[in-house]
């Protein structure tokens, strides 16, 4: 029955206006970006330009879906990062993954990263790194072992875009203290890197705070 001065019943319009919105193509774009989020939660622009395109069209719908999951999307034409909840400390450590010392490292190289300009050398970015572990009080020894560690989370961090190599090879880090790389780091991505944490002291309680 309709209501006495002519117009629809509440909500009526609304509901005829999305279905008539919706379509099967738009859904399965929606699931498809959503299961490449999945995998890949980071995606840099000059890389990843059609995917970053493709959340954009629906992200609305995105973070509808990962919100229900408290998983917080952000989405700008130059990086797109979604903070997926981690894993249980004693279960994150998977076979083939990286390893403590690398993942050390990574924290590190971003607290060194944060205060340097947009373009250095691969050698002040793992300056600034040592100097963060010091403050830290994290030993720093310089051997093979930890330069591995370092050249991993350099790695890391390059594939999410935090920092861009611009000429060189990070690999002979390996050999040399101070080679001939040249580094881009991306400050407002820095921002993203730690997505969920705790309120307690990482340094007396790092499990917590993470």
């Amino acid at each position: 029955m309709s209501p006495p001065d002519g117009s629809s019943p509440t909500g009526a319009g609304d509901i005829a206006r999305r279905r008539k919105a919706w379509s099967p193509e738009a859904s399965l774009e929606v699931a498809a970006t959503a299961r490449l989020l999945m995998r890949r939660p980071w995606l840099v622009v000059g890389r990843d330009d059609e995917d970053i395109a493709a959340v954009l069209r629906n992200y609305a719908a995105l973070r509808d879906l990962f919100g229900r999951l408290g998983w917080p999307l952000y989405a700008d034409r130059d990086l797109v990062r979604l903070v997926k909840t981690p894993p249980a400390r004693l279960g994150a450590f998977a076979t083939g993954g990286p390893g403590p010392q690398t993942l050390q490292w990574f924290f590190l190289l971003v607290a060194g990263a944060e205060s340097l300009g947009r373009k250095v050398s691969l050698g002040a970015l793992v300056g600034a790194a040592r100097t963060a572990a010091a403050d830290a009080g994290v030993t720093s020894s310089g051997s093979l072992p930890e330069r591995r560690a370092i050249v991993g989370a350099i790695r890391m961090l390059s594939q999410r875009g935090v920092i861009v190599e611009l000429d060189g090879d990070v690999e002979d880090y390996l050999h040399d203290e101070d080679p001939e790389v040249l580094i881009e780091v991306h400050h407002t991505r820095l921002l993203h890197v730690i997505g969920h944490y705790g309120a307690a002291d990482p340094v007396s309680d790092p499990e917590a705070w993470l």
